[in-house]
């Protein structure tokens, strides 16, 4: 009896740590940024099964995230700035989302100084470029979904506008 619950619990847990987001979604991203001021900048985020690493190479910092709410087609948490403070704010809250073929829908928001960011980011290797062409690849996705940066604001752990 305790053998079979055992290898019941095992199967349960191993399906369901299958479906979550990190385990289809992780490796590394790329995208361009932009934020609420109008300005734009690179990005790569390593998602890993229990964390996530971000850089920001033209703003020169980077930092972790933290995962807090993770189903199969979405993931949230929190951002937190390592190095570079004096360039980036130095925490901020995440969602990400599947958007089509190897691309995910990303959302910064800060709701203490109220500025919010969204990027469309691709998986692969392709380099980090911050340029017109892919901002407005970025804006015209976003557009497309009804994402629009003066409507994305977090509230505590409850993302509004999306």
């Amino acid at each position: 009896m305790f053998r079979t619950l055992l290898i019941a619990l095992l199967i349960a847990t191993s399906a369901h740590a299958g479906s979550l987001f990190t385990a289809t979604h992780g490796g590394i991203w790329r995208g361009v940024g932009i934020q609420t001021d109008g300005s734009d900048w690179g990005m790569e985020v390593t998602l890993g099964p229990t964390l996530g690493v971000v850089r920001y190479p033209s703003l020169r910092c980077g930092g972790r995230w933290r995962y807090g709410n993770e189903t199969a087609s979405s993931l949230s948490g929190v951002e937190a700035i390592d190095y570079g403070l004096e360039n980036c704010i130095e925490a901020g809250q995440i969602y990400l989302q599947p958007y089509q073929n190897d691309q995910m829908i990303f959302m910064w928001c800060d709701e203490e100084d109220g500025v919010s960011a969204l990027a469309v980011l691709t998986r692969g290797s392709a380099p980090i470029t911050t340029n017109d062409a892919q901002r407005a690849a970025s804006q015209a996705a976003l557009d497309g979904l009804g994402y629009a940066l003066d409507t994305i604001t977090c509230h505590g752990k409850q993302w509004l506008g999306v």
